[in-house]
């Protein structure tokens, strides 16, 4: 599970259009990413819905990467999109949880972070004390792909719960 963070990290990290020598394949290369991109984050939070255990382990890698050494602002951005999308999907643990909050709080603010890395911070923040206020646990279901791009591309989720 944990090699799949790294991989979902590393692969938008690395330079846009490295997957063809002209300039036509790169909108297909391109969508070819961002779908392997959905698969390897869905299989990621289904194997963590579906094993509690793996939850806390998630975060942890998680924050462990983002405080360690940045190979690129991209790389950076990528591990905090994984983290949103994990937040939509459940919380941390008790023990777990005001580490959590805590690291999102002080990322939120570093000014040595990028701006993309702030704003996510602030998102994930919100989505986590959003989560708390509901005292639920959130989803027993894996996200859709529609739900993984829209948290991926920064934009507003809203879902009417019947």
């Amino acid at each position: 599970i944990f090699e799949n963070v790294t991989l979902y990290a590393k692969k938008g990290s690395q330079g846009s259009g490295a997957s063809g020598g002209s300039g036509g394949s790169s909108a297909s290369g391109f969508a070819a990413a961002a779908s392997q991109s959905q698969t390897v984050v869905g299989s990621l939070l289904t194997e963590a819905i579906l094993n509690p255990a793996l939850r806390d382990e998630l975060y942890c890698r998680l924050i462990h990467q983002q405080i360690g050494a940045m190979p690129s602002t991209l790389y950076w951005v990528r591990l905090w999109e994984l983290m949103c999308c994990a937040a939509i999907s459940f919380r941390p643990s008790p023990e777990l949880e005001l580490y959590v909050l805590n690291h999102c709080r002080i990322s939120q603010q570093d000014q040595r972070a990028p701006e993309e890395v702030r704003r996510l911070a602030s998102v994930c923040l919100r989505l986590l004390l959003r989560a708390r206020a509901m005292e639920s646990n959130r989803r027993m279901l894996p996200l859709y792909d529609f739900e993984i791009r829209r948290v991926l591309d920064g934009e507003q989720l809203t879902v009417v719960v019947a």
